[in-house]
Formats: structure tokens, C-alpha cells, sequence
């Protein structure tokens, strides 16, 4: 696994106790310290992550000269601006977990203003504020009895999931990442559309949950469980163990068998 330089107390702690007999290495890499001084803005964040990637690629070349790999994975955070020069390695490539929805739909694009179209083109090179840390919104949620997300530009939606896994029924666009983390068991999907029906839409979705408190608290439930048994950790962790095996018994049709993988 190559990671940045900086993590390593957490993988060499990972590897200690009764975790020391798991084959996994890690190879180190951080930029180099010319770079260091700069203090990057958000499109500075995106330029340094490109940067590390071709060092990264670099190494991950080397290794594959030195260890016959089954698979390249680059885990993501979950979006896909940022591509992956692992792809370009001599053996079966995964890229992510990634959602969709990374831009707005064209019919709802078309009705922005110059300012809003010009917003969503340049939407990465923006920090929006305020914001929470993440153990001040996991006591809020429980406060509340349904949660809305009307962002457009979320492939991943992982504020959706926090929610769902704190019992909230969600409200949300049938768009992105939510759109497949969310279904009816648990939530609502709007349909993206022009603003002001849209608006609407949302509107009468909360109302439904408000005026329907059996319903909130079945879809709450529902919630929790979708969360647990469809997006935990194990639950992904055996979803990715099931690709590895497919992509391997394709390229080693005799024995199927994983020598080594490099992420």
C-alpha cells in the first residue's frame, strides 16, 4: 500500500499485536521539501494531490518490476475529479469507492444565472463556510428528526450515510451519491428539475415526513439498518474482497491465487 510519508505511525501500529501476520507492506512517499513552504488555497490542494500522484506512480512502477501484483487499487475519497495514474500500471486497475452527479443536470444548468453557471464550473476552487467538525455533527443529528441534503455535486454524500446511521430518514436529490445511498425504505429522492418546482418538491417531501410521524419512525429504523448492512465497513470490505477474487481468477484462470496488491 503507498500512502504519505506522514501516516506511517498509523499502519506500523495497525501492523503490531495480533495484527503482525497480515501481509501488508507499505511503501512511503511525501512531496519533496521545495514544496513544503507553499501553504495551497483549494485549487493549490488539487495541484499538490496531482504532484503526489506522479511521485506515487513513480514508485508504484518500481514495485511492479520488483513484485509480480495481481491489482492496482487507488482508494479515493470518494469523488472522481482527480484521476489515477495507477491506471497507467501493467495490471487490472480499480478506482475508488466513487460516486456519481459531479455536475449539475444540463436542464437545471441551463436556468442559472451568470453568476450560479459560473459557481458550478469553478465549484472546486471554493471552500463554502461555515462548518462543523464531524464529533459537534454526529451529538447534533440525534436532536433532529429528518435530514436534508439538496446538494447537487456530491458523488459521495457522506454526510447521508452519518445520517442514516444516526436513525434520520433522509430528504435528498435523486442525484449523486445519495441517490444510491439512499432508497425508499429510509428516504425521499427528489427528482432535479427547474429551481422553483424543485424547491416545492423538497417542501412537500419534509411535510410528508412531518405530518407522518409512524412513518418518520419506521423510516428512521429503516435507516439505521440500511447503514449497517449495506454500508459498513465490513459489509465493504467483503464487496471489495469479492472484486479482488473475480479480477485475480481472471488473470490467474488455474488458481485464482493473490500474491500481492498495491494500493
Amino acid at each position: 500500500m503507498g500512502t504519505y510519508a506522514r501516516q506511517q505511525p498509523f499502519p506500523d501500529r495497525e501492523r503490531s499485536g495480533e495484527n503482525a501476520a497480515i501481509r501488508l507492506h507499505f511503501a512511503y512517499y511525501d512531496l519533496p521539501r521545495w514544496v513544503h513552504w507553499w501553504k495551497p488555497g483549494a485549487l493549490g490542494v488539487h495541484l499538490r494531490y496531482l504532484l503526489w500522484q506522479l511521485g506515487a506512480y513513480r514508485i508504484g512502477r518500481d514495485l511492479c518490476r520488483e513484485v509480480p501484483f495481481d491489482i492496482a487499487h487507488h482508494i479515493t475519497s470518494g469523488v472522481f475529479r482527480h484521476p489515477s495514474l495507477l491506471a497507467f500500471l501493467d495490471v487490472p486497475f480499480v478506482f475508488g469507492p466513487v460516486g456519481r452527479g459531479e455536475t449539475a443536470p444540463r436542464e437545471l444548468r441551463g436556468t442559472f444565472p451568470v453568476r450560479g453557471y459560473v459557481s458550478d464550473l469553478v465549484r472546486d476552487a471554493i471552500t463554502w463556510v461555515p462548518w462543523l467538525e464531524q464529533a459537534v455533527v454526529m451529538r447534533t443529528y440525534p436532536r433532529h428528526d429528518a435530514f436534508l441534503f439538496p446538494s447537487l455535486h456530491d458523488s459521495s454524500g457522506n454526510a447521508v450515510l452519518e445520517a442514516l446511521s444516526q436513525g434520520l430518514p433522509v430528504v435528498c436529490l435523486d442525484a449523486g451519491g445519495p441517490a444510491v445511498l439512499v432508497d425508499s425504505s429510509c428516504g425521499i429522492q427528489v427528482r432535479p428539475g427547474e429551481p422553483d418546482a424543485l424547491v416545492q418538491d423538497l417542501a412537500d417531501a419534509l411535510c410528508e415526513l412531518a405530518e407522518d410521524p409512524v412513518r418518520l419512525r419506521s423510516m428512521g429504523e429503516a435507516a439505521v439498518r440500511r447503514a449497517r448492512d449495506n454500508f459498513s465497513w465490513e459489509r465493504q470490505a467483503a464487496r471489495m474482497a469479492g472484486l479482488y477474487r473475480s479480477l485475480c481468477a481472471a488473470r490467474h484462470p488455474r488458481n485464482g491465487a493473490v500474491t500481492e496488491v498495491t494500493a
